[in-house]
């Protein structure tokens, strides 16, 4: 086991998660993996776009693996940190399905609770589906179906493990936040750690940041501002009804 705990982001999607993991990696004191399902059999890891990119311009070649047995799984992970040369390895999932299989092989994990308002959750992806096709009603299905088996695992790590519970809206209002995440973690990343790196190797998620300035900010683009348009007030209401358990829990209202 290493001395520094392995970070585990167990997050939804689009709710600032990659973000989150740029901000506590900056090597050679830490770096977090972008969804490597070393929990779930069968799937093995592929290194995403935006790992690839940044360790292939410094010459190191992530290994790529594929594996029914966890175990090896989180040996080639480790053998990926040693590669890179870090301190403390962090991973983030937004399916967090088999995070006990992760805890088996690591002992000394933290988990962060990741969370962002389920309807902002939702306008993001009807960001994204806009000019191409409207979410209709069974992708709403979808993705609260998602959502709902994310925050039963995320129930199950707060039973038993050590967490933190942090928020998309939180971590972007409060300039402190990050700084209790990097503690409770032991995390020696300072600042902005590595805000952007991830996404450098992904064209159509690279503007994102490039918008941003490559820095965190605060969306001021809230599900409130589109239920003028067509469906979004009717989703809203689907999404409310169907994550009800979990908007209460996080403090959604």
């Amino acid at each position: 086991m290493s001395s520094k705990p392995l970070i585990f982001l167990a997050c939804y999607p689009r709710s600032g998660s990659t973000i989150l993991g740029e901000l506590l990696s900056e090597p050679p004191k830490c770096w977090v993996f972008n969804e490597t399902h070393i929990g779930i059999g069968g799937v093995g890891w592929s290194p995403t776009p935006g790992d690839r990119s940044y360790w292939s311009d410094k010459g190191k070649n992530l290994p790529h693996f594929h594996t029914r047995n966890y175990k090896s799984s989180y040996d080639t992970l480790m053998k990926a940190k040693k590669l890179i040369g870090v301190e403390q390895l962090g991973i983030k999932e937004i399916r967090s399905t088999g995070w006990e299989k992760v805890v088996q092989c690591e002992p000394n994990t933290k988990f962060i609770i990741n969370s962002r308002d389920p309807r902002d959750i939702y306008i993001s992806y009807y960001q994204l589906a806009k000019g191409k096709k409207l979410l209709k009603e069974q992708g709403i299905g979808h993705l609260c179906g998602i959502m709902k088996l994310e925050f039963k695992q995320q129930k199950a790590i707060m039973e038993t493990q050590k967490y933190m519970v942090n928020t998309y809206e939180e971590l972007t209002t409060n300039p402190e936040q990050i700084k209790k995440i990097r503690t409770f973690l032991e995390n020696e990343v300072e600042e902005q750690g590595s805000v952007g790196e991830f996404l450098k190797g992904q064209q159509d998620r690279k503007q994102e940041h490039v918008k941003n300035g490559f820095e965190l900010r605060k969306n001021e683009v809230t599900w409130k501002n589109f239920l003028d348009e067509p469906k979004v007030a009717e989703h809203v209401k689907i999404v409310e009804r169907e994550l009800a358990e979990m908007m209460e829990f996080f403090g959604y209202k």
